[in-house]
């Protein structure tokens, strides 16, 4: 081990810790403070190649020992917290077995066992069986849920645990009545989500004596798929085809009635489409697709029936969605227990090739998904397009990019900013240009950095550049910093000024402004950017939402939120603080 105290491979280390952004490559958790050869040099593995490294916890590290590694697995955990979710629901949370959790039990487990909502991997990517995102805890007397499991089992359909999870929130009963009346599901595409209101539509009509079903999609073409793929079920299922009576397939009439009187009915995605009926369960499909007309009348529908439910399912949705972005949003600020909501979606910090966001997302990998699949399509497809129909990140996300918590953590009230300190300065102004922030920004340690806010200007009218410029100056001849950053498509103004009188300047805008703003979430995350708990910071962080580009994500305005300048200028600082420092050196002839 002589070899590896050396300056050169204290270097690799760090930048080795940096990479991995201090993840354990064996169990995944977000502490590893070591880095492990994951083919042991005493078998042929390279010392100092960077594709043989990997960063690893200190019990991980004791348990290998001197066995070979495997290289990108990550732990399929239970859901990450909630972006905007106060409450811990991690108690409603049921703990899977092995024999539920994984397709081939038989292969080794590298996780522990005993640690409790761990999926064993069997050195394959298990996807999330809970969602990352929930509405208000769902409360009940009585479920049917497990009917509508072994009703699937009967009839030769294998639900996947995160389809049996989802079945036990929507079937949740209080004082025989549904706890959801709504119940909103997203995640990505070929998951499985028609299979499962297959299931729901089936035990409706077979098992809860429900009369009438409407299945409605914005394509038509979706609802019948459903439809048909429901009545071949039937017709197929000797138990299910008792209670059949007979299919209508007349172009824009098609239904299936069954002798006791009920029925499954497509319907058009129109204002008009419900008008007149009465429903006990409206599928609705591609709900980011729905306008509000044909979302009002579907709803309403079910106002007559009191054990009636709506339950829709889709991928992510954009700004364009307003159904669907209404649901999210009235869900997630828990308006209502009777409105449910369920997400697998990816973090919004998540990055396209970042696995972790692979498994928030989609619940049916390792199962119906496999791990080659997604990555294939990762590098072929459309960023963008990628991000919503596989990740499920709504590209105008109202939820924080930041870990819940993180922040709070990192804030330490006897920090200062020393005037004779390596001290780098970030302004930003609003777009109204009636509200600045000027922050500083020091770093403590090879992997810290300390933010303080030196000034706030706010106003009724717009800012006077030139002053603004002169007060930034006086600082800037306190502290002497290294660099002054600055946003050229809000603050150019001001930096024209800054120039004349010789300060150092940099423009953090643009692809630059991404990797700031992801720079910040990481460091946060790890409890590496060390504020003082002020108010304006604060609020800042408290206000930011996520926005996707061409570049990945940025941090943005939550709508009807408050300024964002101080968290922008911290990102700055901790984007400019996490690049590699020139040193001066001595050279001597």
């Amino acid at each position: 081990m002589a070899g590896l105290r050396t300056a050169e491979w204290r270097k690799l280390r760090v930048e080795i810790l940096r990479r991995d952004q201090n993840t354990c490559y064996l169990c995944g958790t977000p502490d590893a403070n070591e880095v492990d050869h994951i083919r042991p040099r005493s078998k042929g593995g390279a010392e100092y190649d960077p594709e043989n490294l990997a960063a690893i916890c200190r019990r991980c590290n004791l348990l290998k020992g001197d066995k070979l590694g495997h290289k990108g697995v990550f732990l399929a955990q239970q859901t990450t917290p909630p972006d905007l979710v106060i409450r811990d629901l991690s108690v409603n949370i049921p703990i899977l077995t092995d024999l539920e959790t994984s397709p081939d039990q038989f292969k080794p487990d590298i996780t522990d066992n005993h640690k409790t909502n761990v999926l064993p991997l069997g050195g394959r990517l298990i996807g999330s069986p809970t969602p990352r995102i929930f509405a208000h805890p769902v409360e009940g007397d009585t479920s049917r849920a497990q009917q509508a499991i072994e009703l699937a089992a009967e009839i030769g359909i294998e639900l996947m645990p995160w389809q049996k999870h989802a079945l036990t929130e929507i079937l949740t009963m209080q004082n025989g009545k549904y706890v959801r009346r709504v119940q909103g599901l997203v995640c990505a595409r070929q998951q499985g989500k028609t299979e499962l209101a297959k299931i729901r539509i089936i035990a409706g009509i077979y098992l809860f004596q429900e009369k009438d079903v409407i299945l409605l999609s914005v394509n038509r073409k979706l609802s019948l798929i459903t439809w048909r793929q429901i009545d071949y079920l039937i017709q197929n299922t000797p138990r299910l085809k008792k209670l059949w009576a007979k299919t209508y397939t007349t172009n824009g009439a098609e239904r299936i009635v069954f002798k006791n009187g009920a029925q499954i009915s497509v319907v058009a995605a129109t204002p008009n489409g419900c008008r007149g009926m009465t429903a006990d369960l409206v599928f609705a499909d591609e709900t980011r697709a729905l306008d509000q007309g044909t979302w009002d009348a579907a709803v309403y529908t079910t106002n007559a029936r009191p054990l009636a439910q709506v339950l829709t399912v889709s991928n992510a949705g954009d700004k364009t969605s307003t159904v669907l972005n209404n649901l999210r949003d009235r869900a997630i600020n828990n308006v209502s227990p009777s409105l449910g909501w369920l997400e697998w979606s990816a973090h919004p910090s998540r990055e396209i090739m970042d696995k972790r966001g692979w498994v928030e997302s989609n619940p049916a990998l390792g199962w119906t998904m496999d791990e080659e699949t997604m990555a294939h399509n990762a590098v072929t497809n459309d960023p963008l397009a990628f991000r919503v129909e596989v990740l499920c990140q709504f590209l105008d996300n109202l939820a924080s990019p930041f870990e819940v918590g993180a922040w709070e953590k990192c804030a330490d009230e006897s920090i200062v900013v020393e005037p004779n300190g390596l001290t780098f300065f970030a302004f930003d102004k609003s777009y109204t240009h009636k509200y600045a922030v000027l922050v500083a920004g020091q770093k403590m340690d090879e992997l810290r950095v300390k933010v303080k806010v030196l000034q706030v200007w706010s106003t009724n009218t717009p800012l006077d550049d030139r002053q603004l410029a002169s007060d930034i100056n006086a600082h800037i001849q306190r502290f002497r910093p290294k660099v002054v950053m600055y946003d050229k498509w809000v603050s150019e103004n001001v930096a024209s000024y800054l120039k004349a009188s010789g300060s150092p300047l940099m423009d953090v805008s643009g692809k630059t402004q991404n990797e700031a703003s992801n720079r910040l979430a990481q460091l946060m995350s790890h409890g590496q950017v060390i504020h003082a708990n002020e108010q304006v910071l604060n609020e800042a962080i408290a206000a930011c939402a996520t926005k996707h580009t061409e570049y990945g994500w940025k941090i943005v305005r939550r709508k009807s939120a408050g300024e964002i300048c101080a968290a922008l200028s911290v990102s700055m600082c901790a984007w400019y603080a996490s690049k590699p420092q020139a040193v001066a050196s001595i050279i001597v002839n």
